[in-house]
């Protein structure tokens, strides 16, 4: 977008769709606002199975809805994960920056990207207005410890198992316990 608005690594604006088994990996994507690692803005969308490991950042010192993932969200996300720093003024969050508006969840994703921000940075989520399950953040590699929209989780413990009540090991993830 030539304004700055709804900037993706792989997609700027989402809006009524299913993505899946999807990702963007090794590069930079700023912006100035609703700038994620795979998706800048997701609206009533079905995201899943996708992933990004890309730098995220605002090119402005008021850059707001910055995520590893997802910049702005109001779409369903599951079993998803970010591993890029997150850099933004408002709204920044390991895996979204800024996600609600509406009946929707994410879940059983994870993140671990150094978050850096202002005001409503969270480990995993920015500012969150919806629901969070199954989901955690690595509170060393993040900088962060908010709770109630991510599970804090400490580096050695995002490395076995035991830690993610409730996912799929047999057909949707996987763990080498180095990484």
């Amino acid at each position: 977008s030539n304004d700055g608005f709804g900037i993706g690594g792989l997609i700027g604006l989402s809006s009524n769709c299913t993505i899946s088994d999807s990702y963007a990996s090794s590069g930079t994507v700023d912006g100035y606002w609703s700038i994620g690692g795979l998706i800048g803005d997701a609206s009533d969308s079905t995201i899943t199975n996708s992933y990004s490991t890309m730098t995220v950042g605002s090119i402005v010192t008021t850059g707001s809805r910055v995520g590893g993932f997802v910049g702005s969200s109001s779409s369903d996300i599951s079993n998803c994960y970010a591993t890029g720093d997150v850099t933004g003024d408002a709204e920044v969050g390991g895996f979204a920056g800024g996600a609600g508006w509406g009946d929707k969840t994410i879940s059983y994703s994870y993140s671990t990207g150094l978050v850096t921000g202002e005001t409503d940075t969270g480990g995993f989520v920015g500012n969150n207005v919806w629901s969070v399950s199954h989901s955690y953040y690595d509170s060393e590699t993040s900088g962060m410890s908010d709770e109630g929209k991510g599970i804090p989780t400490l580096t050695e413990d995002m490395k076995t198992t035991s830690t993610y009540i409730g996912w799929d090991f047999i057909d949707t993830w996987d763990i080498d316990g180095t990484e």
